[in-house]
């Protein structure tokens, strides 16, 4: 519940930001749709393009965003708290708050995949417990905001665990000391199981995955559930139902088939489900994944994280028609089920809510099973036309619709249709709404105006002399001058941008800063890859926006613009058959125009220099008791799971990379390692012994190696002999020395933090500049590659599959000469790479942004 301490968030109960009821949020006592994606800053470790991220989400219709902040960023140490760089929270906030999109700030202590740092691994209480060194670590390092209170956390009645309630307690009690009282403290369930749903802190929702993670298989779908709105309200019925972790992608995994296959799993079709259990606040993981760079990503998954951008359209639609139809905030369920529900099929499920306050009815259909991948035609009774009277409606496999009655748009009313509703704006009193459905789909729509238009019905744009959708253009159909339909098909309609118009010359930010629906003034435009804003400026209204090749664009907008610009140029418009304002805005060959002619360096031709970075083992007089190595002499540790065997704790946590020295007579050493799909080599003296490498198959695979190295007398040294061990875990001989990243815990690198590096003899003498390698599956090897000083990219030749590394602007310096090193680390005497290449993708002339803050240069 949104409860704490006699705090109620419950409107008209309390005077704060934010409160609730059991239909919706309210942000200043106004209902608020919450369409919110999951963004985590600390992925794009560059923040002069977090305003680029945000700006694209806001015109894609999301009007918040999901945050996890990584404590072990900001407290690289028990003694030391960083908000620098890309753990800046106060200016993400702020970009954020220029942009105009509200933050559900989940600040850890922890979170899926990440955020505990290594030192809070050390302590002898149990983490994310009541126990006393955790509970003096976390209160010393708590971080601010509008906030979740736990992560995917159970009740100590359910997990069997003491110190559980007094934990989440304890998290809210210095929550709200710390100034957090205007807004409500949630917790996301991990699934519908009601831990801290009734008494005491926090608010339960469903953090649900109903498709999993198999993207191997990626037409094989697991049926969807009906039941979210009995356990909604089976657990709180007097509140919103929240979604603030829903499946929005999948993870891909080494050895896995690639994102493209994740993308095909969880696809356009996926999640439409949600709305008809009448969910008021969503927030779908993830929108912008970014880049697991360093050391800070769970051992299943590889560099890139996962992103929702081949959905974005579809999820663009979803966000127009939310924020459009304010009715959606007030209904309740009438029904749902196959015939008898409003259906003339067995095939199809419908779900029927109902708005009493404006007579808004909204009906949910797709297959009753979405094994069916074939099409299905059907006739819909509703509760304003009796039936579909003229034709079927067809959903096309695994499609589903979400068709309403009754809705008003201004002083219109769509009393009946058979196509979706994207959004509609008000524009010079004429009411104008932009309908939509597959290719070739037939529709039919019922309206009412708000004048007699008698005769006065125009039909402009496409020549189809049937009412099927056509590509070949919008087709707009005015009534009487009062009221506008733009009928166009699914990918036409996604096409369009409707931003809120701001006031250029004003910096104060109200409510209507964050309101994405029709009853704050906006344009309708067409065309461009990306509108990110439209602005006030007399009579001249100022788009900006990003291009992906020459476009026409067509303008809705009020006449009292007497002039448009796109990114400051001015547009030719002549007004078109359909009403819009039209022109063409050119899009300049980014390889022949000088203005911004594209050099792309060929690595190939470039001056490369080349190192060993194993000195450790090549050298004879190599002493690893200088400063760069410690002596690992610990006995005892206290984290719960002992070690199997030895005398010293070899624990990454407790030390970092690691060698030992042993005395005496020996012809092997068994080694028991425990390093998820990683991997490790062994020597001895300067003898390659072998290697050893962990397996991944999905979130499984061989995570504790176990081997045994024979060496021959010849290998060893008469009174000591040295024996050296790269990898996650060892055990130990009689003495062990340990290095691991430069200055540890406490490293001077305070842009890049504690996880960018570990302990390779070239990271701590800071030389990252090798050879030219490149990616030969053949033999066993691992990659590792730093751009500008950064860890940008890790390939594994034996999992894969991810060859081509994005690596962003900031990280990237487009204005200087970069550095990019390229680590081999050879797994078999023959292993080695072929080439290494830069890639080009595509082109984006953008709307002029600057990004700030370029890599840190590398020492020479």
């Amino acid at each position: 519940m949104f409860y704490h301490k006699g705090l109620f968030f419950h409107n008209l109960q309390l005077t704060a930001a934010v409160t609730l009821d059991q239909h919706s949020l309210l942000l200043d006592g106004k209902r608020l749709m919450v369409f919110s994606s999951k963004f985590h800053p600390f992925r794009l470790p560059s923040p002069g393009l977090w305003q680029d991220i945000l700006e694209k989400l806001k015109a894609s219709g999301f009007n918040a965003v999901s945050v996890y902040w990584h404590w072990g960023f900001s407290a690289p140490n028990p003694h030391e708290i960083r908000f620098t760089e890309h753990s800046d929270l106060a200016k993400f906030y702020s970009v954020a708050k220029d942009v105009g999109v509200l933050v559900i700030v989940r600040p850890g202590l922890f979170f899926p995949k990440g955020g505990i740092p290594r030192w809070a691994t050390t302590m002898a209480g149990r983490a994310r417990t009541n126990a006393m060194d955790y509970r003096a670590a976390f209160t010393r390092h708590h971080i601010f905001g509008t906030v979740q209170s736990e992560s995917e956390y159970a009740t100590t009645r359910e997990a069997r665990i003491t110190g559980l309630d007094n934990h989440m307690q304890d998290v809210m009690d210095t929550l709200r000391s710390s100034g957090i009282s205007r807004v409500p403290i949630i917790h996301n369930d991990k699934g519908p199981n009601g831990q801290f749903a009734l008494q005491g802190p926090g608010k339960v929702d469903l953090d649900r995955y109903p498709l999993g993670f198999d993207c191997n298989n990626p037409s094989k779908w697991n049926e969807l559930t009906t039941q979210l709105d009995t356990y909604h309200q089976q657990w709180n019925p007097a509140e919103p139902l929240a979604l603030f972790e829903w499946q929005g992608g999948a993870f891909s995994y080494w050895s896995g088939p690639s994102y493209m296959k994740c993308y095909q799993l969880i696809n356009e079709q996926f999640a439409n489900n949600n709305y008809a259990s009448a969910a008021d606040i969503q927030n779908l993981y993830m929108s912008y994944g970014g880049t697991n760079w360093g050391n800070m990503h769970t051992h299943t998954i590889y560099s890139s994280y996962e992103s929702l951008t081949p959905k974005l359209d579809e999820l663009k639609l979803q966000g127009y028609f939310l924020h459009s139809s304010p009715s959606y905030l007030d209904v309740g369920r009438i029904g749902n089920g196959t015939v008898g529900s409003g259906t003339t099929s067995p095939a199809i499920y419908t779900t029927h809510l109902h708005a009493p306050s404006t007579n808004t009815s909204f009906y949910f259909v797709r297959q009753l099973s979405n094994q069916n991948q074939d099409s299905v035609k059907f006739k819909l009774t509703t509760n304003t036309t009796g039936s579909s009277a003229n034709g079927d409606i067809e959903l096309a496999g695994r499609e589903s619709k979400i068709l309403v009655t009754g809705d008003l748009f201004g002083k219109s009313r769509l009393s009946y249709s058979t196509a979706e509703i994207m959004t509609w704006s008000t524009i010079d009193d004429v009411d104008t709404i932009v309908l939509y459905a597959l290719k070739g789909q037939y529709v039919e729509a019922v309206l009412e105006t708000s004048t007699d238009i008698g005769d006065a019905i125009t039909i402009k744009g496409s020549t189809s002399s049937t009412t099927k959708v056509t590509k070949a253009n919008n087709r707009v159909i005015t009534f009487n001058s009062a009221t506008r339909v733009i009928l166009a098909d699914k990918q036409t309609a996604a096409g369009f941008w409707a931003p809120r118009i701001q006031n250029k010359y004003s910096n104060t930010f109200g409510h209507d800063h964050y309101d994405l629906s029709p009853s704050v003034p906006s344009v309708l435009i067409h065309g461009p890859y990306l509108v990110r804003g439209a602005a006030d400026a007399g009579d001249t209204l100022e788009l900006k926006g990003d291009l992906n090749s020459t476009t026409t664009i067509d303008i809705y907008a009020p006449s009292r613009f007497k002039s448009f610009t796109w990114n400051g140029i001015p547009l030719s418009l002549t007004k078109s058959d359909t009403g819009s304002l039209q022109g063409t805005i050119a899009f300049p060959d980014p390889l022949s125009d000088v203005a911004v002619s594209a050099k792309i360096p060929k690595l190939d031709t470039l001056e490369w220099r080349c190192a060993d970075s194993l000195p450790e083992v090549g050298a004879s007089d190599f002493d690893d008791t200088n400063s760069h190595w410690v002596l690992a002499n610990k006995t005892t540790t206290n984290r719960p799971f002992k070690p199997s065997a030895g005398k010293y704790i070899l624990y990454s946590s407790e030390y970092g990379f690691r060698s030992g020295h042993f005395a005496g007579n020996a012809s092997g050493v068994k080694l028991a390692i425990q390093g998820g799909s990683s991997c490790y080599s062994v020597f001895m003296n300067s003898y390659f012994l072998g290697y050893g490498q962990g397996t991944s198959n999905g979130q499984d695979g061989t995570d504790l190696l176990e081997r045994t190295f024979n060496f021959t007398s010849a290998q060893l040294n008469y009174d000591e002999n040295g024996y050296t061990l790269i990898s996650n875990h060892g055990n130990d001989f009689v003495e062990w020395h340990v290095a691991g990243s430069i200055g540890g815990e406490n490293t001077p690198d305070h842009v890049r933090g504690p996880y960018n590096e570990g302990g390779w003899w070239f990271e701590r003498v800071d030389m990252r500049r090798l050879t030219r390698f490149a990616l030969d599956n053949t033999t066993p090897h691992r990659v590792l590659i730093y751009v500008n000083g950064w860890q940008f990219g890790k390939f594994v030749s034996t999992h894969g599959p991810q060859t081509s590394f994005p690596i962003p602007e900031g990280i990237l310096d487009h204005r200087v000469e970069n550095h990019v090193s390229i680590v081999l680390w050879a797994l078999a005497t023959s292993a080695r790479c072929k080439a290494i290449q830069t890639q080009q993708t595509r082109y984006h002339l953008d709307s002029g942004r600057v990004n700030e803050g370029p890599a840190p240069r590398v020492i020479e």
